[in-house]
């Protein structure tokens, strides 16, 4: 699956996150941080966003994309475990497996918070990070709780 280009991906979930969750600062830092930022930048969570915990014991990849699929992208840095992230929206592209079986199902972040930690903002200049939703616990399926990523 090829994503929309990031010209036209990162202003609708700018929109996107407006509408549902009125946090447009934080999901505009997207096209502004730069890659050094991104992995040093702590704030507030986005409000209303949906959460999940991540159950991977040795760490949860994030892809950066910039078109193109998702489990191909560049890791830009790995969640720790039992780490609580805050979902934009999701996406198709490769199977992964998890504790709850296989899926095609990808989470867009805007960010994490470890355990016992404070909040990081995963806003990436040129890219929107992604973590497959097989090492994620929501609850329930994730595609049936928020919107696809447009």
């Amino acid at each position: 699956m090829t994503l929309p280009g990031t010209t036209r991906l990162v202003p609708w979930l700018a929109r996107r996150a407006l509408v549902i969750t009125c946090a447009a600062a934080t999901i505009s830092a997207i096209a502004t941080a730069g890659p050094a930022a991104a992995s040093t930048r702590t704030s507030s969570p986005p409000p209303g966003m949906l959460t999940g915990t991540t159950v991977a014991g040795a760490g949860l990849n994030v892809h950066v994309v910039n078109g193109g699929n998702i489990a191909t992208s560049p890791v830009i840095t790995a969640i720790p475990y039992d780490s609580t992230v805050y979902i934009a929206c999701w996406n198709y592209d490769a199977r992964e497996t998890g504790p709850w079986g296989t899926t095609n199902v990808w989470d867009a972040l805007a960010g994490y918070r470890p355990p016992g930690g404070l909040y990081r903002d995963l806003s990436h200049d040129g890219g929107i990070p992604f973590v497959t939703d097989a090492w994620v616990n929501t609850g329930r399926d994730t595609s049936k709780m928020i919107l696809q990523c447009g």
